[in-house]
């Protein structure tokens, strides 16, 4: 097919040897021919195809290899962005910021998300785009940069709806405070336990509360 300059066909013939890989359990094969698959659909004028087999792929490929998942949604991403189409794109993002939060490497979740945020201000603020918001500051708080998470929320808190927004202020006045206790309830707020699986877990699971003991036992020393 390629011989003839049928680029849309070779791409299909690659995008069927992936779920042939796929059934046959060779995984380390299906994200070359889907990467070499989704550059004969954007060489055809097809860059939709291109982006919905890359993400077909990263889904196959997810459960035992993240990594290589993530390279192919964020190629995702890049394929539609370039279609001005800012919805899809900021969709592809959150899955790679999901993945980042999974395998707990949080620089690279708070810049996907912003990158996914400013796509949402250039699409329209949606609910979704809140709980955004409220997952940048959680994975700041995660990072434990206390400057950066309080920055983000006086910046975008007013996108988060008014449980989120409760659920994250009394969250950061408790380590505000050093209260475990008050930065513990807001964590395991109902708004919050309710965000994205990959991102409730990380801020009930990952996100050391503050020492109220050590402090307290401080506090004792100095009374004595």
């Amino acid at each position: 097919y390629k011989e003839v300059k049928s680029l849309y066909q070779a791409a299909k013939m690659l995008e069927q040897a992936v779920i042939i890989c796929r059934d046959a359990g060779k995984l380390h094969l299906v994200q070359d021919y889907a990467s070499r698959g989704a550059m004969l659909y954007r060489q055809a004028g097809n860059p939709e195809s291109a982006a919905q087999l890359l993400e077909k792929t990263a889904k196959i490929l997810e459960p035992k290899f993240p990594e290589n998942a993530l390279d192919l949604y964020i190629k995702a991403a890049e394929t539609i962005a370039t279609e001005d189409r800012p919805k899809e794109a900021s969709e592809y993002l959150t899955k790679v910021a999901r993945l980042y939060a999974k395998a707990k490497r949080y620089d690279e979740t708070v810049s996907t998300l912003r990158q996914t945020i400013e796509l949402h201000q250039d699409c329209g603020k949606t609910q979704t785009t809140g709980r955004l918001v409220g997952v940048r500051v959680l994975t700041q708080r995660a990072r434990q940069d206390v400057v950066a998470a309080n920055k983000a929320y006086s910046e975008f808190g007013g996108w988060c709806d008014t449980d989120l927004a409760a659920a994250i202020q009394i969250t950061l006045q408790g380590f505000e405070d050093d209260d475990a206790e008050a930065a513990k309830e807001g964590l395991n707020k109902p708004a919050i336990k309710n965000l994205d699986i990959e991102f409730a877990r990380m801020a009930t699971k990952d996100i050391p509360l503050p020492d109220t003991g050590s402090l307290e036992a401080a506090a004792s020393q100095v009374c004595l």
